[in-house]
């Protein structure tokens, strides 16, 4: 109750509070509440002086976006109309506001006369060393104003230390605010405010080495790291005000920057607010030679508009580790000019891109580009690939150019070709290839795909089967039954990976149509084959199962295995769909009592060679005719592990066998074991001591067994050879050999 006409002096009463459900009040209160809260409210009077003791207790509240756990308050508020000096406890616990946690605040006041000692102690987890903030001052009112004097301030957050350099004062009248030199330590920065605030302004904050992670209690998932230096000044009448700055960042780094390999960079920038609008320069710098420059002006009326022009030079060293991630590398840089334009909810942008000594290599093969000159326009709308020219550093060159849309279904018109270009995998082929390939169509349409289509020419071509394969044990299929949710992802994007499975509702897969012609020059070498091939094919399908039709024919063919040379009577690389061509070669030999046939089948990756006799033998007695031209049975143990040797390499395996292994051991260049000799088994070792000259040691079972020769290579078919036997005879002549045929 009160009388109206002295109300502030004859008001009093009380309001209780209960209100278990908050959210009740949420349409009264225009906003969305929960929780509980209790309490009373009292008013007295006392002299015509107003005083109000307020008790609340609260649970589980929320609103406008801010969450406390817990809420305990004691207050009294005396003289509350004229000079109000507060009393008394509270505490909140549990509290989320903006995303970030607040474990408790403790609040304490005591009231003398005008005059009210406050402290406030406030921590982000539980503990008293934990992160937070405790201040502790006075605060004195009167008909004049406001003096607020803030004698301490101390606060960390993740090992960074804040303090008040020297008690802080600032006064508040009538007249307006005036803020005494108020000095923070941030770590092992300072910042410094002083001025005036009324109807004018005239503020001025200086900021030195202030560490920039104090932003992660804002912004704690970024991790951002650096120092800030400038000073920013505020002058003007109150309703037009005009600020100037100047900042410093020096080793300005976040999460996301680090995550992508990024160093630490340096940011300048200078500009002045005044009439709703400002001007600016900024500029980045960073390792490598980075260096970008944005300046222009912005309008903040209405909707805001933008007119920013960007000019700078990117290396691309910058982006080393999202290159090598992806198989890649590159040298070089990017020079980047252009404007940013547009309103501030929708702006719009258009850069061009301008390679300088740029060059990329694909880690996996070898495959690199140099000296890639033209220019790629990015805009809004697309992005445009200008004349785009490169050297191939094996041989050639590639050359490309179109359009890219990013809108609409992302249609794409492209044309790249290439011009006696040399490609490697670095293991099974080489070739010199002339392309002519277009991409058109939409990238990224549920209802239709783009088309890859076009020519290749193989201008030559060397395909070299392994020397030795895997061991022959097949890939494991594994069918997951009742797997965890982890393992069922897993393995979906392994099959996505492998083009094994697709996402409902994602982009069509890109259609083929392009021919690969090959007139001659395609050889094919390894395991004892040498063939050239001539053909075409053509790869139709989509990226996604793509399909090889055609073949190529062989033009001529040798196979080697040890001292024989087979020419081949028919050969064949087919495409029937995969992408491993199929090998289908023949050829025929002639022993001195069978007519023997080998053949070589299957996928390059893994062929069979089969050996087929005339009239037929068992495999392992063909392949002892076709080698020694002798039965199984007539084989000295030498042979037969020579053979063993043979069918290893001939089938994939490591192809040297048992002697083989010895030889590497000793370090020589030959061994053998003869049985069938009159003076029974004996055992022979060689090594050449030049190119030319061979040192053979042969020792056998009888007395005086012993032999040592020496061969000289005159030429490829002439030699001179002595021998010295350890009975003390010894032999020298001249040799002429020749292996017709060859």
């Amino acid at each position: 109750m009160a009388d109206l006409t002295r109300a502030t002096q004859t008001l009093t009463g009380s309001l209780t509070i209960a209100a278990p459900d908050l959210s009740e009040f949420s349409a009264l209160a225009l906003t969305e509440l929960a929780g509980r809260l209790s309490g009373q409210i009292d008013l007295t009077q006392e002299a015509g002086r107003a005083t109000a003791h307020v008790q609340l207790t609260g649970t589980e509240i929320s609103a406008a976006g801010t969450q406390v756990a817990g809420l305990d308050a004691d207050l009294t508020l005396r003289d509350l109309f004229t000079a109000p000096a507060l009393a008394g406890k509270a505490r909140a616990t549990g509290i989320l506001t903006g995303g970030t946690p607040v474990e408790q605040v403790d609040i304490t006041a005591s009231g003398t006369g005008d005059n009210t000692e406050f402290s406030l102690d406030a921590r982000l987890a539980k503990g008293a060393d934990a992160d937070g903030v405790a201040l502790a001052g006075t605060l004195a009112t009167g008909n004049d104003g406001l003096d607020l004097l803030l004698k301490t301030l101390d606060g960390r957050y993740r090992g960074i230390r804040t303090q008040l350099s020297e008690p802080a004062r600032i006064v508040s009248s009538p007249a307006g605010t005036r803020i005494e030199p108020f000095s923070l330590r941030l770590g092992d920065g300072r910042l410094t405010l002083a001025g005036t605030v009324g109807d004018t302004l005239d503020v001025k904050a200086d900021i030195t080495s202030v560490p920039l992670a104090l932003a992660n209690a804002l912004a704690p998932g970024f991790a951002i790291a650096g120092t800030l230096n400038g000073a920013v000044t505020v002058t003007g009448a109150t309703s037009n005000p005009v600020a100037n700055w100047t900042l410093n960042a020096g080793g300005l780094s976040a999460a996301p920057l680090r995550d992508n390999g990024l160093a630490a960079l340096s940011l300048a920038s200078t500009g002045r607010y005044s009439g709703n609008g400002l001007t600016q320069t900024t500029r980045i710098t960073g390792s490598d030679g980075l260096s970008l420059v944005a300046e222009g002006p912005v309008t903040l009326s209405g909707a805001g508009s933008l007119d920013i022009g960007v000019t700078g030079s990117i290396p691309l060293a910058v982006v080393r580790q999202r290159l090598i991630l992806s198989g890649f590398s590159a040298t070089g840089s990017l020079a980047v000019s252009g404007r940013i334009g547009g309103t501030l909810s929708a702006p719009t942008y258009a850069l061009a891109l301008q390679p300088n000594g740029v060059g990329a290599t694909q880690l996996a093969t070898g495959f690199s580009l140099r000296n890639l000159t033209g220019s790629i326009d990015v805009a809004n709308t697309g992005i445009a690939i200008n004349a785009l020219r490169a050297d191939i550093a094996g041989g050639g060159s590639l050359s490309a150019g179109g359009r890219i849309g990013l809108d609409n279904g992302m249609p794409a018109d492209l044309r790249v070709q290439v011009q006696n270009g040399r490609y490697t995998d670095g293991q099974i082929v080489q070739a010199t290839v002339t392309a002519d390939i277009t991409l058109t169509g939409p990238l990224a349409s549920t209802t239709s795909g783009a088309r890859l289509g076009g020519s290749v020419t193989i201008e030559r071509a060397d395909i070299s089967i392994p020397s030795s394969l895997p061991g022959a044990i097949d890939p494991v299929a594994v069918t997951h039954k009742n797997a965890p949710a982890a393992v069922a992802a897993q393995d979906r994007a392994l099959q996505r990976d492998a083009g094994g499975g697709s996402e409902g509702g994602g982009a069509r897969p890109i259609a083929l149509d392009i021919t690969v012609n090959a007139p001659g020059r395609i050889f094919v070498r390894g395991r004892g084959l040498d063939a050239e091939m001539g053909g075409s094919l053509r790869l139709v399908g989509t990226t996604a199962n793509p399909q090889a039709i055609g073949s190529f024919s062989m033009r001529r063919g040798l196979l080697n295995v040890l001292s024989r040379r087979v020419v081949f009577s028919k050969g064949d690389v087919g495409f029937t769909g995969s992408l491993t061509p199929r090998l289908d070669f023949a050829a025929t030999s002639q022993t001195s009592d069978a007519a023997v046939t080998i053949t070589v089948r299957g996928p390059a990756n893994a062929p069979e060679i089969a050996f087929t006799s005339a009239p037929e033998l068992p495999q392992d007695e063909v392949l002892a005719r076709f080698l020694f031209d002798k039965s199984m049975s007539e084989l000295s143990p030498t042979q037969i592990a020579q053979l063993g040797a043979s069918v290893l390499t001939l089938t994939g395996g490591s192809g040297e066998g048992p002697l083989g292994s010895l030889r590497q051991s000793l370090g020589l260049d030959a061994i053998d074991v003869e049985t069938g000799g009159d003076g029974g088994p004996s055992l022979a070792v060689g090594k050449y001591l030049s190119d030319n000259i061979y040192l053979g040691v042969k020792q056998g079972s009888g007395a005086d067994s012993s032999r040592v020769t020496v061969d000289i290579d005159i030429t490829k078919s002439l030699k001179l050879r002595g021998e010295v036997g350890a009975d003390g005879e010894s032999k020298a002549g001249i040799f002429f050999e020749r292996e017709f045929g060859k």
